[in-house]
């Protein structure tokens, strides 16, 4: 199977700048003591730079993969040496962006590289607005938090270009299910680099034949064992986890690493039926293992999927939303995963496995930094609609300042989190800022 997105790196070439001198003279730009203005004093200057640039990159997020730093001093005739651009084009066809610190690197632009300028001072933007005006990518950081910020929205789009789904079809376009959806694979893999590899939704039933019972339950006894209630026979769950590897399977032939697959016309096919599974269990354990895994090859839903996950660190909760009252709503058709803590954190727990695989109910807090944390509690049924159902069964009940956790489920100084959910949403404006007004500090209070 294709790697996994998100264990790729932003490969980043630093290059500390730093203006030497011949020798003394004084002028406009240039004052001082004549002892710091000779070419010693300032080598010697231009060494500590380095070396305090070197110690700055320590903190940079560990996103980046960070090639050796270059110390590219010029002179007053600002011309760069070239031996400096000789290290500065090793390893170049694996830079994703030069970052300059200090001093601007003249002629930099001649590589079309993307650049990010760590420089607290006029010079960095003046860069920056330089290099836009030219065509070339380039963004200004103020301090190493800036940094990592731009880095991590860097490295998702890097995490979306190296994802390749296997989208299981019946062919129609528009599907039934969804008018809205992205008809040209083609468009998102230009625009964003992500491949598309659209099959037969039947063919992964040649691997799932090859799955067998051995391999499955286990896995299917684990979630059992986890679960608090079940109302589906583990002889007919476990076909659910046969889909599942044989998904994995199919991925791996491949190389793949991430998955969708029709829905409305699989159902229609009535192969569900003859074989007693459902796909939604496979969606929700690919996510918590970090591969995108989207329903009704919805390309919409699971572009921004995997965009969410990356910039999350988590899988992203895909479902029908609902808008009952002004305090429930209702996320239905759901493939709820465990791991919305995040990826290496503690699980919620299984509170119950129904025909369309697991559900669970969550409540949540916003804290003063715009994060939500899900804490699992018993299902409780509280009126019609919170009734539990077994066709339909992942359901999540969700007050109303949880569900701006779950739109703004990361810091509030990251936007980009934002759009991708956006459009689950293209009438609901004045109700989420209703929503903001009462998950405001001085209104939402120590719980919710």
């Amino acid at each position: 199977m294709k790697e996994l997105a998100m264990k790729t790196k932003l490969v980043v070439r630093p290059i500390v700048g730093c203006l030497t001198h011949t020798h003394f003279w004084e002028g406009p730009c240039r004052a001082g003591y004549a002892k710091d203005m000779t070419p010693e004093a300032e080598a010697r200057a231009a060494e500590a730079a380095f070396e305090a640039a070197k110690q700055t990159l320590l903190q940079a997020t560990p996103e980046i993969e960070m090639l050796p730093a270059i110390d590219a001093r010029y002179n007053e005739t600002f011309v760069v040496s070239r031996e400096v651009y000789a290290q500065i084009e090793e390893d170049i066809d694996r830079v994703d962006f030069f970052l300059c610190m200090n001093w601007r690197i003249p002629k930099l632009e001649r590589y079309r590289k993307p650049v990010v300028i760590l420089q607290n001072g006029n010079e960095g933007i003046d860069f920056a607005a330089y290099c836009r005006s030219i065509g070339l990518e380039a963004h200004v950081c103020m301090d190493v938090q800036d940094l990592n910020e731009i880095a991590h929205a860097l490295w998702v789009r890097k995490v979306v270009a190296n994802t390749r789904a296997l989208v299981l079809t019946h062919g129609s376009m528009p599907t039934f299910g969804l008018q809205s959806v992205i008809r040209d694979p083609e468009l998102i893999r230009q625009r964003y680099g992500m491949e598309i590899v659209k099959l037969p939704f039947r063919d992964i039933f040649k691997y799932m034949d090859d799955v067998t019972d051995d391999e499955a339950m286990p896995i299917a006894e684990k979630i059992f064992q986890g679960a608090m209630e079940t109302k589906i026979r583990k002889e007919w769950f476990v076909n659910d986890i046969k889909y599942y590897l044989a998904a994995k399977r199919m991925m791996d032939a491949y190389d793949c690493n991430a998955f969708s697959t029709a829905c409305h016309e699989l159902c229609t096919s009535e192969i569900p039926q003859q074989r007693k599974f459902t796909p939604c269990t496979c969606h929700s354990l690919l996510k918590d293992e970090g591969y995108p895994s989207g329903c009704e090859e919805d390309l919409n839903a699971l572009l921004a999927m995997t965009i969410m996950q990356a910039a999350g660190h988590r899988p992203a909760f895909m479902g029908n939303p609902n808008m009952e009252t002004d305090d429930l709503l209702r996320i239905h058709h759901a493939v709820p995963a465990l791991c919305m803590n995040g990826y290496g954190k503690r699980p919620l727990q299984t509170l119950g496995l129904h025909r369309t695989g697991l559900r669970w109910q969550v409540a949540g807090r916003l804290h003063r930094e715009r994060r939500a944390v899900c804490h699992p509690r018993p299902f409780q049924p509280h009126g019609r609609h919170h009734q539990p159902q077994t066709w339909r069964g992942a359901q999540v009940g969700v007050r109303r300042s949880v569900l701006l956790a779950l739109l703004l489920y990361q810091d509030e100084r990251r936007p980009w989190l934002h759009a991708p959910v956006g459009r689950f949403w293209p009438s609901s404006g004045a109700h989420l800022r209703r929503l903001h007004q009462d998950a405001s500090p001085d209104r939402r209070g120590d719980g919710l």
